[in-house]
């Protein structure tokens, strides 16, 4: 078995437990909630046995990766609990968590060139999409909010994917697909009148990201 597997399917299995524990956390002062137990149960256990079997058949490089993605979710999860989780910190501590679980995986497979790679294309994928979505929401309800970080999150993330491409270590897909999101921010942030609803947006980018996580994963350079 491949170990990028185990971590793909323990990280799964991790996002997987985080509804069923806000539910148990929150609802400790309602009485017993056997399904959301359950649920919690066999999604932590899933986790921790992918977790376990990791750790026991490989051990190497991508523990040192997988230490600040555990970090940074433990972040997002702990504001999460608080119901605190559309915050800017914990949206970007949750950003940075899934954005560091490629160069995990990366670090676990024979991929040749330097693992931090994939970490830094997700970011430049995840963190200017955060930025872009709040400043876009935000002044669709009438709130001043400057467009510069958004921007200057859009424009870093596409120079980085041109130095890793340059250097063989990214595709140059990254490149066009990163350039094509700023101009899509463009436009968003210089919208007169916004009419895109939260829940479409939210579709929007899982659907974008999938799309970007599938064509980037397989052009990646071999």
């Amino acid at each position: 078995m491949r170990p990028a597997i185990l971590l793909a399917v323990a990280a799964l299995a991790a996002f997987l437990a985080r509804r069923p524990l806000k539910l148990v956390v929150r609802g400790r002062d309602r009485g017993p909630q056997p399904l959301a137990w359950a649920a919690l149960a066999c999604a932590a256990s899933a986790a921790a046995a992918a977790f376990a079997l990791e750790l026991w058949l490989f051990r190497g490089a991508w523990m040192v990766w997988l230490a600040p993605a555990g970090l940074a979710g433990g972040v997002y999860l702990a504001f999460d609990l608080r119901n605190r989780g559309r915050e800017l910190v914990p949206e970007i501590a949750g950003a940075a968590a899934f954005a560091l679980l490629p160069a995990a995986m990366a670090a676990s497979a024979p991929i040749p060139g330097w693992a931090g790679a994939p970490a830094l294309i997700a970011c430049g994928r995840s963190l200017p999409t955060v930025l872009l979505i709040r400043t876009y929401l935000r002044q669709r309800r009438g709130h001043l909010s400057g467009t510069a970080p958004a921007w200057i999150a859009a424009l870093a993330a596409v120079a980085v994917a041109v130095i890793l491409a340059g250097a063989g270590m990214g595709p140059g897909l990254a490149v066009v697909a990163l350039a094509a999101l700023a101009v899509r921010s463009g436009i968003y942030l210089n919208r007169p009148h916004p009419q895109v609803g939260a829940r479409f947006l939210g579709v929007q980018e899982l659907v974008l990201g999938a799309a970007f996580a599938l064509a980037v994963g397989l052009a990646w350079p071999r």
